[in-house]
């Protein structure tokens, strides 16, 4: 926004009744918070090695999260753009004014009030525009990432359900009508049984829940701070698409160190996001780690994970 900030101050008049308002710290805001670096995601996925045998969930998990980064990084040349725009018709307005003589009469300088004030209305919307994309774009990432984080989750345990049917055995799964005649044969139905469990396991609580699940199955490696973070990010999530983002009694009682003040909009920095991504793949390497060693006791499970495609070439933007 620096661009943007300097042509007005390149050409503003010395008069002080002719200053353009631009909302600069709202913008400059918006416009720092935004970047997550294509890299990050890049780093955290590059602690895998090719070599490491992961199950088909983390392969789709690991294309997910990629194409997340691309999102971001595209996103954040657009906002560059975006500015480099606003500057530039800024800097056309201002030339227009013809300031290098100075006005000479007093119709002259209620002409050139009134022809600024339209500039900086002008900019005004411009700015409102892309910060109130940015703040969009931003609010809706937890969405992305905890419906990333859903579907790994679902994937890993359809995936190990079907190797280690042992895994099913302590819950309830119950058949209708409409599912057997529906299906063409016992392995579809078999599968649609297998998703509905791990559909079950996912609804019943959040990560804090599912951590304390999983560990009693037998998964180890989770950081301390893991499953606090990251019901940090489903409450920012839940309030993004049940409240607009703003900030609720609830959420504040479940997560009174969170910086927002009730009624107040939840503000989604870039620290923020490293932070939840960074959680989020220590989540899935410690589950996938488990569900791996669980199920390559089983000839089907390492035929399927031997068989991996090698990871796809990541785009540098």
């Amino acid at each position: 926004m620096r661009a943007v900030d300097s042509a007005i101050q390149w050409r503003r008049p010395q008069n002080a009744s002719l200053k353009i308002p631009f909302q600069r710290e709202q913008c400059c805001y918006a416009f720092r918070d935004f970047p997550v670096s294509h890299s990050t995601v890049d780093t955290l996925a590059s602690a895998d090695s090719k070599e490491t045998p992961h199950t088909p969930a983390f392969n789709n998990f690991d294309q997910n999260t990629d194409r997340l980064s691309h999102l971001l990084s595209f996103t954040t040349k657009g906002i560059h753009g975006y500015a480099k725009i606003i500057a530039a018709d800024v800097a056309s307005a201002l030339d227009k004014l013809n300031l290098s003589t100075g006005p000479k009469s007093q119709d002259e300088v209620s002409n050139l009030k009134e022809r600024v004030a339209a500039i900086g209305e002008n900019i005004s919307e411009l700015q409102t525009e892309m910060v109130e994309g940015i703040n969009v774009i931003s609010e809706w990432t937890p969405v992305i990432i905890v419906t990333i984080a859903e579907t790994y989750l679902k994937d890993v345990l359809t995936y190990a359900a079907r190797i280690d049917k042992a895994i099913m055995q302590s819950s309830e799964s119950t058949v209708f009508g409409n599912d057997v005649l529906n299906a063409s044969s016992l392995e579809e139905l078999a599968d649609e049984i297998r998703g509905k469990w791990a559909r079950r396991f996912i609804d019943d609580g959040g990560p804090k829940r599912w951590i304390e699940k999983l560990i009693a199955m037998g998964a180890r490696g989770y950081q301390p701070n893991t499953s606090e973070d990251l019901e940090v990010l489903w409450g920012v999530r839940h309030l993004v698409v049940h409240s607009a983002g703003i900030a609720t009694a609830e959420f504040n009682r479940r997560h009174p160190g969170f910086p927002v003040k009730l009624g107040d909009r939840v503000k989604v920095t870039s620290e923020l996001k490293h932070q939840w991504i960074a959680c989020l793949y220590d989540f899935v390497r410690a589950t996938d780690r488990y569900f791996v060693r669980r199920c390559t006791g089983n000839r089907a499970a390492t035929e399927v994970l031997t068989s991996l495609p090698e990871e796809p070439p990541r785009t540098q933007l």
